[in-house]
């Protein structure tokens, strides 16, 4: 039975969507995080059942996904690229990024943050920065979106500097929208974080809320830009089952040829005999 990428994507994309969401609305009406959060952080739907479990099991399954599909696509194109030491040298940089996105996205969701992270606001950033787990699960979400931003600038050079693909085409235009739109995120969650962590040693006031609720909403929208954007490799998958299609009928040919060959030698064989 062969697996069609394509249609892997497609449940992917659908079930995290559904992880996410059931997540949110069971941390919310079970009363898991801060009443006056309108969004809970997503690391705040990773620490408490039942949508702890949920969340673990979608994450872990979209990052086995997430490699799996990057290294179907990338070890491709580099057979297609033989010897050109920079192309091989940017494809294999794009699949070190795309294993490490799913390598952190995995261990940030089995490292969850305290339970005192989803209610108690007040001088939280001093008491949390002693717990090994909240530093750990916070390095692990970085590191995420860092290889994030970094797999959609290497894939970008890579399709319009290597690939040749014009700057107009859909699949450009979209990833640079794509690009734009997630800097403009993750630019704003690391304020959110370096806030939260540093800013609150020297505060005498608690925090606020409605940081939390502007940084919940960045979240969302750059897990939003993320599900695109690597839906979008939809278009080298298509490439690549066209061309695994044809290699597995010129590999049929050629067996037939052989067959062939093989049936001619032995009527030549017995022709001499007689």
């Amino acid at each position: 039975m062969k697996i069609q990428l394509n249609k892997v994507i497609d449940l992917t994309t659908y079930l995290v969507l559904l992880v996410l969401g059931l997540a949110i609305f069971l941390c919310s009406i079970l009363d898991h995080v801060h009443p006056s959060l309108l969004l809970p952080l997503i690391s705040m739907t990773e620490n408490q059942l039942p949508e702890q479990a949920i969340m673990q099991f979608g994450l872990i399954f979209v990052s086995v996904v997430v490699i799996v599909i990057q290294t179907s696509i990338h070890y491709h194109r580099m057979s297609i690229y033989g010897n050109k030491f920079l192309h091989r040298l940017v494809l294999r940089m794009i699949l070190i990024f795309a294993v490490l996105i799913g390598a952190f996205l995995s261990l940030q969701a089995v490292i969850p943050v305290p339970t005192k992270f989803n209610h108690d606001f007040q001088q939280m950033g001093i008491a949390l920065n002693n717990e090994y787990s909240f530093v750990l699960h916070l390095a692990c979400y970085l590191l995420f979106f860092l290889n994030t931003f970094l797999h959609m600038i290497f894939s970008l050079i890579f399709v319009v500097f290597f690939e040749k693909i014009s700057w107009k085409s859909a699949r450009v235009i979209l990833r640079i929208t794509c690009l734009v739109v997630f800097s403009a995120m993750f630019v704003n969650i690391l304020f959110g974080v370096f806030h939260f962590v540093f800013d609150t040693k020297n505060a005498q006031d608690p925090l606020t809320i409605q940081p939390f609720n502007f940084h919940a909403f960045s979240e969302i929208i750059s897990i939003i830009i993320i599900i695109v954007y690597f839906r979008s490799f939809k278009t080298e998958l298509k490439v690549l089952e066209v061309t695994t299609l044809a290699d597995s009928q010129n590999q049929s040919k050629k067996k037939q040829q052989q067959q062939q060959q093989k049936k001619n030698n032995r009527k030549r064989l017995t022709k001499k005999d007689k």
